[in-house]
Parts: C-alpha cells; sequence; structure tokens
C-alpha cells in the first residue's frame, strides 16, 4: 500500500478507536456494562490492529471490519431489544460486495454466510424483540440519539475506508491491464532474441515513409544488412554463439545510430535500417560508419575472440516508386556486395557506370530472385 493510502487507512483506525472509547463512556455512562465491555474489546482490537497494520494482511483488516459491524449491530438489539443495531446493515452489505471482489474463495463465503445470517437475526429482533429489558433507556430518547450520531460517524469512516480499499483494487487491476496490454503490443512488434523491431512493424514504419512521400514529397532510403559467413560462426563455435553475435551486433548498432534511424530484424541474420527524410548519399555515409565499427571491433564469447564483417545493400525512394522495389533494389545491392567480396557497402549511386560484371552480376540476381 503506497503512503497516500497508508496514512488514510492510519485516519480511519485512528478515528474509530476515538469512536469506540466515547461509545464505551457513554454506554457507561447509561449503564450498559455488555456494551461497556464490547466496545471496550474492540477498542483494544483497533488499537492492535493500528500498531501492526504493515503485519496483517489487508483481507484480515477488512474481515475485522465486517465482523465488527455484524456484531456490533446484533448485540445492540439483542441488549436494549431495539431495532437500531439493524440500520448498520446497509454499511455490512456494501463490505460483502467490496470483499467478493477478492480472489480469496474462503474468506468471500464466509462473509456473505456471516452477514446474511446476522441480518436474519437482527430483522427478526427488529419486528418480533421489541421489549427493552433496561426500564431506564424504554424513555431515554436522548441515549437513542447518541446511539445514532455514533452509528452515523462509524458509517462515514468506514464507507471512506471501503472507498480507499476499492479505488486502490480498481487502480491496480488498470494498471496491471495496461501492463498487459502494453506487453503484448510488444511481443507483437519486437523480435525476442534481439528485441529489435520485427518485420512486422518495419513495414508499418515503411508504409508511414511512403505516405509521407506521396504527401509532400520526402524521400527516405534503406539498407538491408547481413552478417558476413553466418553459417560458418554458428557451425564452428554453435548456435549460442551465433545468438550472441545477433545480440551483441543489435546493441551496437543501435546505440549508434541516430535517433531518427529505426533498425529491425528483418529474418534470420539480416537487419533493415530505415533512414526517414534521408537522401541516398546521407544514409550511405551513416551505413559506411557502422561497417567500418563491426569491422574493427572484436566480440569475445566465452573467451574466444570473433571477428565479423557486415555487407550493406542501400536503396532509396529516389530510385524506387514504392516500399516493396526499394526492399527488392536493396537486396539486390546487398546480394551485389555478397558476390564482390562482402564487408563492403553496395548502392546504385555509388556505381559510376554499369560495366559487364555489373550486368553479369544482375542477371545472377534476378535469377536467384525468381528461382
Amino acid at each position: 500500500m503506497n503512503g497516500k493510502y497508508k496514512n488514510l487507512t492510519y485516519i480511519y483506525f485512528g478515528m474509530n478507536i476515538i469512536i469506540f472509547a466515547c461509545m464505551a463512556l457513554v454506554y457507561y455512562f447509561y449503564n450498559i456494562p455488555n456494551l461497556v465491555i464490547y466496545c471496550g474489546i474492540t477498542f483494544l482490537l483497533m488499537c492492535l490492529n493500528l500498531i501492526f497494520h504493515k503485519k496483517i494482511p489487508e483481507i484480515i483488516t477488512l474481515l475485522f471490519l465486517l465482523v465488527n459491524l455484524d456484531l456490533y449491530a446484533l448485540f445492540f438489539s439483542f441488549t436494549t431489544g431495539a431495532s437500531a443495531g439493524i440500520e448498520l446493515y446497509p454499511l455490512v452489505l456494501t463490505g460483502v460486495c467490496y470483499l467478493l471482489t477478492y480472489d480469496i474463495e474462503k474468506p468471500k463465503y464466509f462473509c456473505f454466510g456471516f452477514a446474511s445470517f446476522s441480518f436474519v437475526i437482527c430483522l427478526y429482533i427488529s419486528l418480533f424483540y421489541n421489549r427493552i429489558p433496561f426500564q431506564n433507556l424504554e424513555y431515554s430518547a436522548e441515549f437513542y440519539h447518541k446511539h445514532d450520531v455514533w452509528t452515523t460517524i462509524i458509517v462515514i469512516f468506514c464507507f471512506m475506508f471501503l472507498s480507499i480499499c476499492y479505488e486502490k483494487v480498481l487502480k491496480y487491476k488498470n494498471e496491471s491491464e495496461k501492463r498487459r496490454r502494453e506487453e503484448l503490443i510488444h511481443i507483437a512488434n519486437h523480435d525476442p532474441l534481439t528485441h529489435l523491431i520485427n518485420r512486422r512493424r518495419l513495414w508499418e514504419h515503411l508504409r508511414s515513409c511512403e505516405e509521407q512521400k506521396n504527401q509532400i514529397g520526402t524521400n527516405y532510403a534503406i539498407s538491408i544488412f547481413d552478417i558476413d559467413s553466418f553459417k560458418k560462426v554458428n557451425d564452428t563455435y554453435g548456435h549460442d554463439c551465433g545468438d550472441f553475435i545477433l545480440v551483441e551486433i543489435s546493441k551496437l548498432i543501435k546505440e549508434n545510430l541516430p535517433k531518427n534511424v529505426k533498425i529491425g530484424r528483418w529474418g534470420g541474420e539480416e537487419f533493415l535500417l530505415l533512414f526517414r527524410a534521408y537522401s541516398d548519399e546521407k544514409a550511405i555515409e551513416e551505413v559506411e560508419k557502422l561497417r567500418k565499427m563491426i569491422d574493427e571491433t572484436i566480440f569475445d564469447f566465452l573467451g574466444t575472440k570473433i571477428h565479423i564483417t557486415l555487407t550493406f545493400g542501400v536503396s532509396s525512394s529516389s530510385y524506387c516508386d514504392s516500399a516493396e522495389h526499394i526492399i527488392i533494389d536493396a537486396d539486390k545491392q546487398l546480394m551485389k556486395g555478397k558476390i564482390q567480396g562482402k564487408n563492403r557497402v553496395v548502392a546504385r549511386s555509388l556505381q559510376k557506370s554499369l560495366s559487364e560484371n555489373d550486368t553479369l552480376f544482375d542477371s545472377i540476381i534476378d535469377t536467384n530472385h525468381k528461382e
């Protein structure tokens, strides 16, 4: 329970201690020893509850509240033969409704059964047991007036306490549901290994960039890259090492990217960089920095030093008319880089003229795509 609720709970118990102490004095003044004893016992229990509040489960506190109200209503009705005790039952039933929200079976049924049983008894007394055993109370309107005042005060503070508790339960449930929704959204949009956004989420960003381009003409660029000879890493050092490399590369690149650049796992050892509102040349500069950084990094997996390189294919909306075509073109540039020797950045804008080798590369890549 946070500080706000804890302080209000202290106020509630403190005020009830004062109330029951005053009630004991009133009943003592009117010579009703049974109620003096009852209020005295309740006073002591309230003091103990206040002192050990941090160690007492909240459900026990609420059970004490409900049982105390029931017993007080019954005890007052039996002692005086009057019907004033039944006035507390709307509050008792409110407490039952609140306690039914707890996922605890035994206290739930106990509260409902106890309140129902005591309600029937008190109703019977009110309807059929009107004789007043204490003759000095027979014409004491003052006594019943004071009793009504104390009962009203108890009702006010009990409602306050129940409202605070119920507010806390609702707040906790809402926060739990919100966290659960956020977790589900995160799972749906992120890769479980690298925690980068996944292919689905990347497509949403790509379509957003495409809409922006169509509306205001802002170009964007992408780069698809993968880890060179990644199968060899898995075969040599095992899949745990492969996962380690994927995670470490993801962290390094994400930490060194400008804030407006998105990175996500495209599939397997392939990743995609999305440069919103970037020219082709500026995207190539950023990609080249990343390539050099990874090339100069030595990864340590359980004492084994591993050197990793990346090959990047870059394309942009300056050359392609849709996000799908940009993806195909970037993938084609990536495959060219693989054929040319890996550990490089390849983009259409970097090719000054189309040589015979480039034509051969395009032919090989197109054949692979068709297959």
